[in-house]
């Protein structure tokens, strides 16, 4: 849910005198300025006219429950125990770990315009700013050991991939995926993966896998310098007005359904779908594991998601899951 009901009133697009706004809120005008101020503090674009009121901003289109579920197969929008959308939350990986930690059990849906302390891989800053980007966990029940996960990184970046190359966006046939997680575009980074697994503390309880994914779908231009690494959004790539909640329920439908293939099946019937979209593939790269570097040629992965590396020593096996090593393009000189 939104928390401010003044986010409710403005999300139609149209002004409103702030008079209005507090008559209907049954508040203060001073109290609605304050909110007022408060929203545009946290970075919701919010115009404001001296003669006709309030409003949205144009380009703004907010996340829409009714929206998101109407997009999903039966099946999946029934079996969602908890559909939660913030306007403003620490992490939705943060949410959905409390939800756990809570007690709750069951697939469970958590989305955010906005992250105060978004999280990637190794510790990493995600940039989050308000009402841009989708910013998304899936808590998922799990059975079995966690060796049954092997390769549920790259089955979910492979989920990502194939939902949006069949979203009708452009120029997505120029995505591809980077082991273990991530989503390129046009050899830069679009979507990130932070997967984690909670076990509960009684020993007959389900497992359950917390599947966070950031897309930048219309990162605002001073956004990007805070990113430390080649990074690039939808919007780049001629999707003006990219609908999110369309773009969050094809992700959706297509991770529950790979998921459960993969539950099924194990990553092996992924592998080829894996190589297609391989950035790297037969290509020379330094895998970084702690303060290790490992110099080969990638010749795919392994049936359960390890990456094959071709070194002057023999093949080798990368494995790792959340923890896997980052891979960059070799330097020249190595």
């Amino acid at each position: 849910m939104i928390e401010d009901p003044i986010v409710g009133i403005l999300r139609d697009g149209c002004f409103h005198a702030q008079e209005q706004l507090a008559t209907a809120l049954r508040v203060s005008l001073s109290n609605i300025e304050q909110r007022l101020q408060k929203l545009q503090m946290l970075g919701l674009e919010i115009e404001v006219d001296s003669n006709l009121g309030c409003r949205l901003s144009p380009a703004i289109l907010l996340l829409d429950r009714a929206q998101i579920l109407a997009g999903l197969p039966d099946f999946l929008r029934e079996s969602l125990r908890t559909f939660d959308i913030h306007l403003t939350v620490d992490s939705t990986n943060s949410e959905a770990m409390r939800y756990l930690k809570g007690g709750s059990r069951g697939k469970a849906l958590f989305l955010a315009e906005k992250q105060e302390i978004g999280r990637g891989r190794r510790g990493r800053n995600w940039v989050s700013p308000m009402a841009r980007n989708i910013y998304m966990t899936l808590v998922w029940p799990v059975a079995g050991s966690p060796q049954t996960l092997d390769g549920v990184s790259l089955v979910t970046a492979l989920s990502l991939a194939r939902a949006l190359q069949d979203s009708g966006l452009k120029g997505m046939e120029k995505l591809r995926v980077k082991w273990p997680n991530d989503v390129w575009l046009d050899n830069r980074k679009l979507a990130g993966i932070l997967l984690e697994l909670h076990r509960p503390v009684d020993a007959g309880g389900a497992q359950q896998l917390v599947i966070g994914l950031g897309i930048n779908v219309d990162m605002p231009s001073a956004e990007w310098t805070a990113i430390d690494q080649a990074a690039t959004d939808l919007v780049s790539h001629g999707n003006k007005g990219a609908d999110r909640n369309k773009i969050i329920s094809r992700v959706l439908a297509q991770l529950d359904s790979d998921l459960e293939q993969f539950m099924e099946s194990g990553f092996a019937c992924f592998r080829a779908q894996w190589q297609q979209l391989d950035m790297y593939y037969e290509k020379e790269v330094e895998v970084l594991t702690g303060n290790d570097k490992t110099t080969g040629t990638v010749k795919g992965v392994s049936n359960n998601g390890a990456l094959v590396l071709q070194t002057k020593s023999g093949d080798k096996m990368i494995t790792g899951g959340e923890v896997a090593p980052s891979i960059r393009v070799a330097s020249s000189d190595s």
